[in-house]
């Protein structure tokens, strides 16, 4: 099982290293999504680099024959629905893995286990998620941290409580079967986390899938540095004209948002439709708690 997880390791470090150097010379992805692509490669290993590979990285690295650029293309290869989705779960990932695994930290240094270790982990990973990764990255596209928050709160909760409802029974589960998975010291500590990580990208993928295709959130979205100097010269003027009357133009958020492809919706689900959505993810959080606690040992 030793070997078996320093070989693990090791393609996962090969993985991060090669797509963190890809990303940021190859793949013209939105600033706020490379870390979280590394980030995911690295709670996912090479579950999360493949994920890179089908749903992010467009195969030319220039324009092709036809006169795209590589932002058009980028755009095209990003544009179907279950990349955008993948989109959106990364993002999701990134911030709540960042936090579950925060909290399994602190919880096994102190030797806090059972319901007070998996209220830990989900708390801390509501707030890196919603408080870190989605309001303070995306506040420009928002006009500000707190409008963020607001906008942000609902789609990061639903998303979050089915990543949680794989990674939570996961990683509790891991720590008490696995000889030694309990010590943060350990390899297979971290091996628990992955796996944990990884089952929470698989639960978590039909919901974003969801919210991306019904518009209430933004998928997998291309940098292009020549629109956003466009963008900020348009933004300036428009700010200018109307300083004296505090008005506010929400620009900037249309721009990114044209490129995050929310028109696969034409509307909105209704509020009731929402609700439902919520339970079930809350049920589903239950359920995979309740499953955890209930294979633990002893």
């Amino acid at each position: 099982m030793t070997a078996l997880m320093i070989g693990w390791f090791a393609v996962t470090l090969v993985g991060v290293a090669w797509l963190a150097y890809d990303i940021y010379t190859h793949t013209p992805a939105m600033k706020l999504m490379k870390p979280g692509w590394i980030l995911t490669a690295m709670y996912t290993g090479p579950v999360g680099v493949a994920a890179y590979l089908l749903t992010c990285r467009q195969p030319a690295a220039t324009g092709d024959p036809g006169g795209r650029s590589r932002y058009d293309m980028h755009d095209a290869f990003i544009r179907p629905l279950w990349r955008q989705a993948m989109g959106s779960l990364v993002h999701c990932l990134a911030g709540d893995a960042t936090g579950v695994i925060f909290a399994a930290t602190f919880a096994s240094l102190l030797g806090v286990a059972g319901m007070a270790d998996a209220a830990l982990e989900y708390a801390m990973g509501f707030i890196f998620g919603l408080f870190i990764f989605q309001a303070l990255f995306m506040r420009s596209m928002f006009g500000g941290y707190w409008p963020a928050v607001r906008k942000t709160v609902y789609v990061e909760w639903v998303s979050m409580n089915w990543v949680m409802a794989g990674m939570i029974p996961v990683v509790m589960l891991g720590k008490s079967l696995l000889p030694g998975a309990e010590h943060p010291a350990s390899l297979g500590y971290w091996f628990v986390m992955q796996l944990g990580a990884i089952v929470g990208l698989l639960l978590g993928y039909p919901i974003n899938y969801w919210l991306v295709g019904n518009g209430l959130k933004h998928g997998m979205m291309t940098d292009r540095p020549e629109e956003k100097h466009a963008e900020d010269q348009h933004q300036h003027m428009h700010e200018h004209e109307h300083n004296h009357a505090g008005g506010h133009s929400g620009h900037a958020m249309h721009a990114h948002m044209d490129h995050g492809h929310m028109d696969h919706a034409a509307a909105q689900p209704s509020l009731a439709r929402r609700a439902v959505v919520a339970a079930i993810s809350v049920a589903a959080l239950a359920a995979g708690v309740g499953a955890g606690m209930a294979l633990m040992p002893g």
